[in-house]
Parts: C-alpha cells; sequence; structure tokens
C-alpha cells in the first residue's frame, strides 16, 4: 500500500488535517502518518486544538527520526517534508536525502509576501530609511546565499515535486482558501445583520509572528485598546458590527476584543457574507478577493513595530491602493469603503491564488494523481 508521510515543524490540528487533504488522499488509497518534529525544530512549541491520532508520531529526537525512516517501505513511501530550511532542521534534510526518499513540499501560502516593486523603493528614500532597508536587504539576500550553500555541502536532494499556486512551484495547484470557494457550500451563521468581519491573525502572539520579529516587545494592552477603539469608530461611521474570525492557532481567554463575537474555523462563511473585511497581512485576504468583497488594512502602534508583519501589510496595501487604517488619523483616513480595483484583484488572484489552466479544478483532483505517479 501506498503511503505519504507527513514531515512537520508544529502539532497537527484539524485545520492541518484538511489543509493538506489528508482524509481525501486516505480515500484515494494511500496510507497516511504525521511526524510531529516540533521537539527537535521547534522546541516548546504548543497549539490548541492538537489532535492525538494513532497516525501521529511525535518524534523527539534525530535518532528517532532516523529509526522511523529506516523502518519505512522507501519504495512506495513519499514523504511531504513541511520544514523550513534553515539550519535547524539541515540534519533532517540529510537524513532524507542520504536514504534517497521521494519528497514533495506544499507551498500554500506566499500570497502576503508580495516582492518589492519601485514604488516601495521611492517611498523608502523620501522616508530616508533607504540605507536600512538596503543594508536589510543585502543582509537577508546573504543569510539564503548561505543557507543554500550549507544544503548544497550537505547534498540536499531538492523536492520531487513542489505543489504551489505561484511560480515557486513545480506542479499548480490553488491556493486553498480558492480552492475550498470551489468546493464548499456556504451557510449564513450569522443572523440577518450587517457586519464587518476582522480577519485575526492573533497577534502578537502567533508563533510564526514571534519567530519572526525576534527581540521586540509589544505592549499587548495598548494593541488592543487601539485595535477595539478602531472598531468602535467602524461600527459607529457604517453602522456595522465587527465580528471577529479567529485565526486558526488563536486561544483568547481575556475578553481581548471586549465582548465582540468571536468565531473561530468559520473564516470564509464570515467573509462570504460580510459588508465589509478588515485585516493586517492575513492570507485569508484570498477569500476577499475570491468573493470580490471590499477590504481595508487596519494598525496599531504595536502593530507598525512588527517590522517584517508591517511591511508585508504596506506591500498589500501599496498594491491594492488603499490606506492603512489607523488611529488617531481615522477621520480623514474613514471615507465610504470601496472595492479594490477589479484590474488589480485579477492580477493578484492569477499571481498568487490561482492559473487560468486550473481556476475550475478542484486541488485534489491535481495532487492525488500526481502522488499515484511517483510511486509508480
Amino acid at each position: 500500500m501506498a503511503k505519504l508521510v507527513f514531515i512537520s515543524h508544529e502539532p497537527l490540528t484539524q485545520y492541518l488535517y484538511h489543509l493538506f487533504y489528508m482524509d481525501e488522499i486516505y480515500k484515494a488509497g494511500f496510507e497516511i502518518s504525521y511526524w510531529d518534529c516540533s521537539e527537535i525544530v521547534w522546541k516548546g512549541l504548543s497549539l490548541p486544538d492538537s489532535l492525538t491520532e494513532s497516525f501521529i508520531r511525535k518524534i523527539k529526537s534525530l535518532d528517532e527520526f532516523s529509526l522511523y525512516i529506516n523502518q519505512e517501505d522507501i519504495r512506495n513511501t513519499i514523504f511531504s517534508v513541511e520544514l523550513d530550511k534553515d539550519t535547524k532542521s539541515l540534519l533532517l534534510y540529510k537524513i532524507l536525502s542520504q536514504k534517497n526518499c521521494c519528497t514533495v513540499r506544499f507551498r500554500l501560502f506566499e500570497n502576503c509576501v508580495l516582492p518589492t516593486t519601485l514604488e516601495d523603493i521611492f517611498r523608502s528614500i523620501k522616508s530616508g530609511k533607504i540605507l536600512i532597508d538596503v543594508k536589510n536587504r543585502i543582509t537577508n539576500i546573504l543569510r539564503n546565499r548561505k543557507l543554500n550553500r550549507l544544503y548544497s555541502d550537505n547534498g540536499i536532494k531538492h523536492y520531487d515535486v513542489i505543489f504551489s499556486p505561484t511560480q515557486s512551484g513545480t506542479v499548480y495547484i490553488n491556493h486553498p482558501d480558492y480552492d475550498s470557494c470551489l468546493t464548499k457550500e456556504i451557510p449564513k451563521i450569522i443572523p440577518e445583520i450587517n457586519y464587518a468581519v476582522y480577519l485575526d491573525n492573533y497577534f502578537p502572539y502567533h508563533p510564526d509572528i514571534i519567530k519572526n520579529n525576534p527581540n521586540i516587545i509589544i505592549d499587548t494592552k495598548v494593541h488592543y485598546d487601539e485595535l477595539n477603539a478602531l472598531f468602535c469608530e467602524i461600527e459607529t461611521k457604517f453602522n456595522l458590527k465587527v465580528i471577529i474570525a479567529a485565526h486558526p492557532k488563536a486561544d483568547y481567554k481575556d475578553n481581548e476584543f471586549q465582548g465582540r463575537v468571536i468565531v473561530k474555523y468559520k473564516t470564509q462563511e464570515l467573509v462570504r457574507n460580510a459588508s465589509l473585511v478588515l485585516l493586517h497581512s492575513s492570507n485569508a485576504i484570498a477569500f476577499a478577493i475570491t468573493y470580490e468583497k471590499p477590504f481595508m488594512f487596519i494598525s496599531t502602534s504595536q502593530y507598525k513595530l512588527a517590522v517584517k508583519e508591517y511591511n508585508r501589510m504596506k506591500r498589500l496595501s501599496s498594491y491594492f491602493k488603499a490606506p492603512i487604517i489607523r488611529r488617531p488619523y481615522t477621520n480623514k483616513q474613514l471615507g465610504k469603503w470601496e472595492r479594490a480595483p477589479k484590474k488589480l484583484c485579477d492580477k493578484y488572484k492569477y499571481m498568487f491564488l490561482t492559473k487560468p489552466e486550473i481556476e475550475n479544478v478542484c486541488n485534489v483532483d491535481i495532487i492525488i494523481p500526481c502522488l499515484k505517479n511517483l510511486i509508480k
């Protein structure tokens, strides 16, 4: 029996189970296994709603990882390697390469990392930050080159297949949110009221945000006070209720949103029936684009301190020619909302969410035949 092993940097959650089409792949005849390597590459990582299924292995050391690899029938096993290519993961990749394992990668969420534009460069020059920006860019380039050389020197083989909606892939698939819009019937989960939905990214608690923005101190009280004050202004000006679409990794317990309705695992449904979408740099902007919803970028003084996250939002804002709304400038910025220009949305759609040749094709109809061909 063919087998697909997911090797991941984080525990398995219900969200990830659906994201990687595990149920559909299992029904197509593959045995499924999930190897949680967080104790090796991200020690101490804990996620709410983690699953405890029999097909999950929690691997705590390189020796244990190597032992499990040796127990697999390599000829009939595909490894989906969901690990960053960094120094912590190097030896895991090396073991896979030494065994000549068949590896694939799902690159699903590249739609918030837009390339630098001329407009970004001009803005950097105007603000006087051009030297800092150039220095940071050179540092990132050199770091990536060093990592690539390290992986090359250690004989790390390339993935056999990369599934992605963007040019970085070798097999095109749809962005998972776009794909869900093709396949899922959407009921109304909020009574007949006009509402704006906030696409929460669990700032500043999200593990990736903490990892990507080390050495910054966020005043969470200030952040949520400013965010809720902005929500109040939006609710008053547009006669809307703000509903919170909680991030899948969120675990709110302290009334962070001052009594507003918080709904988890229903982002698509909330966006589909919303009058307005509020966000920072959420990947779920894919729903807003697909459903042709008006959206606003919002920020706080504390969010701006997370430079990588804020820069992603700035590039999205620049791309869609939409301002970033932040107090105390809301009186000037909160005009009547409008949809982003269709030309820009279509360009974004075919660059990051789908391609013309697959825009009406479900991902499972692409992924499963490809996996079966790898086993032949």
